[in-house]
């Protein structure tokens, strides 16, 4: 039932959204620091769309990229971009706060580089990272060692900017404006979200996802908390919007790295067996790897080397696969290969 309801809930089974920007919506953000997994997420969930369709949607501004819940980059629907972000900057510039220290950063450095930003952005312009990097150096601001980075990344914190697909924009000039949401309301459509999308799920799991206190956490959840059910779990309560889920039917995906079906949750044992963690993301990189999923657990990863007419795939399953779990997974390939418009080779 978990599992199941978790996959419908997250759009990987039997879902009706009609366009990536609904789907968005429904999930409240999806992880999007790697822009062509993020691309990818969308159409692990929506079999009708592309990679051209997806990339239109950003294109057109239906979509926005930039750093929200844990200071991390998302991907949005773009009328959620203003409140989400009035709700999680706060949080995210003071646990920046030892690291902006450590970069020798002032706050009237901050403020000038606002400035600087804004100037270089005006007008609908976009630039790439290296072009505003030339504009912070060309005016005395130091953009090594990661400092460039933080800038960028503080600056989005401060509504002054955010992403159109890679490039930069100014924020006014790509996301209309909208009225203010009140705390408790912004609180609670952030859980209604998260729950509606990845229930069912602990509340220590919306709190480590939204990057909220804990008081804050506990606070949307008690908004909505008449709107969902409760499920026990092995002594968790788990919550969740009512209803049943489609009947569970034999499921294969290949999802991206950092896809929501994991990063969604602070404790993924249900889904992922904790011996394979260090396989799924190495220490060494800290990046997580795309995921071999068969029938809602992920049991293996794979990469892709994407060359002009064929994508080829080389898999690296935590167990040898019998040949139904071979058969699942290579249907969840046939959507990656109508995604990208190419062949595959699988490896």
């Amino acid at each position: 039932m978990t599992i199941s309801a978790r996959l419908h809930n997250q759009g990987l089974l039997g879902n009706t959204f009609t366009s990536a920007q609904q789907l968005l919506s429904w999930m409240g953000s999806i992880q999007a620091q790697d822009y062509a997994s993020a691309k990818w997420a969308i159409g692990a969930r929506m079999p009708n769309e592309t990679d051209a369709s997806v990339t239109q949607a950003i294109n057109d501004g239906k979509i926005v990229r930039t750093w929200l819940m844990r200071g991390t980059i998302h991907m949005v629907a773009v009328e959620d971009v203003r409140w989400m972000n009035t709700l999680t900057a706060p949080g995210n510039v003071v646990a920046s706060m030892q690291r902006r220290q450590q970069l020798g950063f002032d706050e009237r450095t901050i403020l000038r580089s606002h400035a600087i930003l804004s100037v270089a952005l005006k007008g609908g312009k976009q630039r790439t990272r290296d072009e505003l990097y030339t504009l912070l150096e060309d005016k005395g601001i130091s953009t090594t060692d990661q400092r460039g980075y933080h800038l960028l990344w503080r600056a989005a914190q401060d509504g002054v900017l955010c992403f159109a697909g890679q490039r930069f924009v100014a924020l006014d000039d790509w996301v209309p404006a909208q009225a203010p949401m009140a705390r408790d309301q912004a609180l609670g459509e952030l859980a209604k979200r998260y729950f509606q999308s990845r229930g069912p799920a602990t509340l220590e799991d919306f709190q480590w996802w939204s990057g909220m206190t804990a008081s804050d956490a506990e606070r949307g959840l008690d908004v909505i908390k008449a709107e969902l059910e409760m499920h026990a779990f092995e002594g968790q309560e788990l919550w969740a919007m009512p209803g049943e889920p489609p009947a569970f039917q034999y499921h294969g995906a290949a999802l991206p790295g950092f896809d929501e079906y994991l990063l969604g949750y602070k404790e993924r044992g249900m889904v992922l067996d904790p011996l394979y963690n260090n396989r799924v993301c190495p220490p060494a990189t800290g990046l997580f790897q795309p995921l071999m999923l068969i029938q809602g657990k992920v049991v293996g990863t794979w990469k892709r080397d994407s060359g002009k007419d064929i994508i080829t795939i080389k898999t690296e399953p935590f167990v040898a696969l019998n040949p139904k779990e071979i058969r699942l997974f290579a249907l969840g390939l046939e959507e990656f290969s109508k995604f990208h418009g190419k062949k595959i080779a699988v490896k």
